[in-house]
């Protein structure tokens, strides 16, 4: 009688165990049906709640996203064909949308914020965070800038960030399309300040370093004069720039630079010395000149006459 009454015991808390367990799996399982519905944006919407969720199907005129607990909604496919007509989503993208409300029994959402899609700013703040560029068009001028259309986004570019020069006329640049970067991504897209120059900038620097790297003493390069001084020519050599100092202009001596040289000019310079460390890079025009005073003794032998004309005195003779 004791074994009997001791197992019917056991039964019992074994059963009461096996329907705690089945409860507690029961309520896990409500509980991530919950969660599930909570990040999808499940239960009663709310007109402008926004909600990520995944896209499920494409299908004639419209997106169908999976709203969680068995619900779907669904998205104009107009809101995600770009310039070229091209449907920028497929099945198995998550998209932000903003719920509008309920027709025929079908909730329907938008992806527009303002008129843009959130496709095309959630694109333009990503490459914000990364750090990567993004396509624009030059739509037209506005107060201190340009309008750029970033995948239908309205943003701006300052003059002064258009190009290496400030721009104060933008004939040349609207209409055109460009790599930007997006310097400024604030108030959910409401303000996307680009920068074309910061790029330009960038691509400068890495051909700066390709050129450093390949520069030698001794080698004969072809340049554009970027400046004319007093004291020398500024030569560009495409990404890098280095100085023809006065005294190696030519053999004799140039009192005014300015009436023999011009900016943009073209020339052929040697580079006769390199120092990184103080950023700096010596050029010569005179050292792809022949030496005058190699056969000097040839011409002017000692004791031979000769007829000359003074070009300059000075304290120590003429």
């Amino acid at each position: 009688m004791v074994q009997e009454e001791t197992k019917q015991e056991e039964m019992a808390i074994d059963s009461a165990t096996g329907a705690s367990t089945a409860v507690t799996d029961d309520s896990e399982e409500d509980f991530a049906v919950l969660l599930r519905q909570e990040a999808a944006g499940g239960g009663r919407l709310q007109p402008g709640q926004k909600v990520r969720a995944q896209v499920i199907a494409i299908s004639g005129d419209a997106v169908y996203i999976d709203l969680g607990g068995k619900s779907e909604g669904t998205i104009d496919k107009s809101e995600f064909i770009d310039d070229e007509g091209v449907v920028r989503v497929q099945e198995g993208d998550t998209v932000e949308a903003f719920f509008v409300s309920v027709q025929g029994g079908v909730r329907r959402l938008t992806t527009r914020i303002r008129g843009y899609s959130t496709v095309s700013l959630a694109g333009i703040r990503d490459a914000f965070e990364a750090e990567l560029p993004v396509t624009g068009k030059v739509k037209g001028e506005l107060k201190g800038g340009f309008e750029v259309n970033v995948g239908g986004v309205r943003c701006f570019c300052p003059y002064s960030q258009i190009d290496f020069r400030n721009a104060k006329t933008g004939a040349e640049y609207v209409g055109e399309t460009f790599a930007f970067k997006v310097l400024e991504y604030g108030e959910d897209g409401k303000n996307i300040v680009l920068s074309r120059r910061a790029l330009l900038e960038e691509q400068r620097q890495a051909e700066t370093e390709r050129l450093k790297a390949s520069l030698e003493v001794g080698m004969e390069l072809q340049g554009k004069i970027r400046s004319v001084q007093k004291f020398g020519l500024f030569v560009d050599l495409g990404g890098v720039d280095g100085l023809v100092p006065a005294s190696e202009i030519g053999w004799s001596r140039t009192e005014n630079l300015k009436e023999q040289f011009e900016v943009g000019q073209d020339v052929t310079v040697k580079v006769v010395g390199i120092d990184w460390e103080k950023n700096r890079l010596t050029l010569s025009l005179k050292a792809l000149l022949a030496d005058p005073w190699e056969d000097i003794e040839q011409k002017y032998p000692v004791d031979s006459k000769v007829t000359g004309t003074v070009v300059r005195l000075a304290p120590f003779g003429a």
